[in-house]
């Protein structure tokens, strides 16, 4: 179980068809105070009621006490609320029961139905959890770890500390006695230098110190593929950029010197740099859908949306988080009916949709009313 932050894989997993019923909760939790035993009672109230319809569907009391075991084992975990964000979102189902902490505010909200509800889940596909900050200075490189719960400095097998250090080395004198010449010269070829060489200049040196940097941070991190910004002045940006094979490296560094600043400083000037590269995708959608209105490609009833997304033809989704569409749908004459008012075996349509959108290779968004005006909760692009 993950009670840490919840992925883009994690949302894609929840996505997936579980054995019905799937229990969704969400719990508001203050980071800080001690507001936090509220939350208790919430959850316990919430599972109170889950439990309640559960036996509405058909199962037996003492079975549904059982299916909610492992949740409502969680009222009581110390270390669990001692871990909080700013909610918690909780999944049961037969197969399944995850509960992780998220790092924005949801409303209290209980869903006992065939899927997993997600929506508010939306927004994480716009954030980046984890990045990375790459602090190079002659004297000291450090690379540090960020996300929602702070920033931490990683050790990081053969990176060299320092420039000094790397020079002073054996391994650099060797490693770097015959190095290649790289994209100035021809593939393969050579430029030698004895080892204690000081007619090599500065900005070289800087170079074998940056490739050596490089190579340890991707053996390190490898495979994945979270940011990473760079701070530093911008002779060792450059430096760095110029030999480096990172194919996550952020095309927008902070350009100072990081010897004072301190981890959480590295994250403070990050932050808003990787929130807006995260973001990228989810407003060039918007934009898109703009320049499409009128050509066919759009919709913005979900009488046609679900059954399309259902199809596999829709390429994005974009709803407001504020909204809800009840009603069924029939999978034998994939019609969707829509209903005023909640009634009892309806489904909250527009997550269905985004359910068949992302199982489908799609991309759901979540989109504020001033970013974009709707006439209607939900829209979609279509692929064809």
């Amino acid at each position: 179980m993950d009670t840490l932050q919840i992925t883009r894989g994690q949302i894609n997993e929840l996505t997936s068809r579980d054995a019905a019923p799937a229990v969704s909760i969400y719990v508001p939790t203050p980071r800080m105070g001690t507001d936090v035993l509220q939350s208790r009672i919430r959850l316990k109230n919430l599972l109170t009621e889950a439990e309640n319809h559960l036996v509405a569907r058909g199962m037996r009391r003492t079975l549904a006490k059982d299916f909610l075991l492992h949740a409502s084992e969680l009222v009581d975990a110390t270390e669990f609320w001692n871990e909080r964000l700013d909610s918690v979102a909780i999944f049961v189902s037969k197969n399944r029961f995850q509960a992780f902490h998220l790092p924005f505010a949801t409303p209290e909200h209980l869903e006992v139905g065939s899927h997993f509800y997600v929506r508010p889940l939306l927004r994480v596909l716009s954030l980046c959890p984890i990045y990375y900050v790459l602090a190079l200075e002659k004297n000291h490189v450090r690379l540090v770890r960020c996300s929602q719960r702070g920033a931490d400095s990683v050790n990081v097998p053969h990176m060299p500390e320092s420039l000094d250090a790397f020079l002073s080395t054996d391994h650099a004198d060797k490693q770097y006695q015959f190095y290649s010449a790289g994209r100035g010269g021809r593939a393969g070829s050579l430029i030698g230098y004895g080892a204690g060489d000081r007619s090599v200049d500065e900005r070289e040196r800087i170079r074998r110190f940056s490739t050596a940097i490089d190579r340890a941070i991707i053996e390190h991190i490898a495979p994945a593929l979270d940011p990473v910004v760079i701070v530093g002045t911008q002779e060792m940006q450059d430096a760095y950029r110029s030999v480096s094979k990172l194919p996550n490296l952020v095309p927008k560094g902070i350009t100072c010197s990081p010897k004072m600043l301190d981890d959480q400083d590295l994250r403070a000037g990050a932050d808003p740099i990787v929130e807006a590269v995260a973001d990228e995708a989810r407003r060039a959608a918007i934009e898109r859908y703009r320049l499409l209105i009128g050509t066919g490609l759009t919709s913005r009833q979900i009488e046609e949306i679900l059954p399309a997304a259902k199809q596999g033809r829709v390429d994005v989704l974009l709803t407001y988080e504020d909204s809800a569409i009840w009603g069924q749908f029939d999978p034998r004459t994939g019609t969707a009916h829509v209903d005023a008012e909640p009634r009892e075996g309806d489904e909250e349509l527009i997550n269905e949709a985004a359910i068949a959108t992302i199982g489908n290779g799609g991309s759901v968004y979540a989109v504020q009313h001033c970013e974009l005006t709707l006439d209607g909760p939900t829209a979609t692009i279509y692929r064809y």
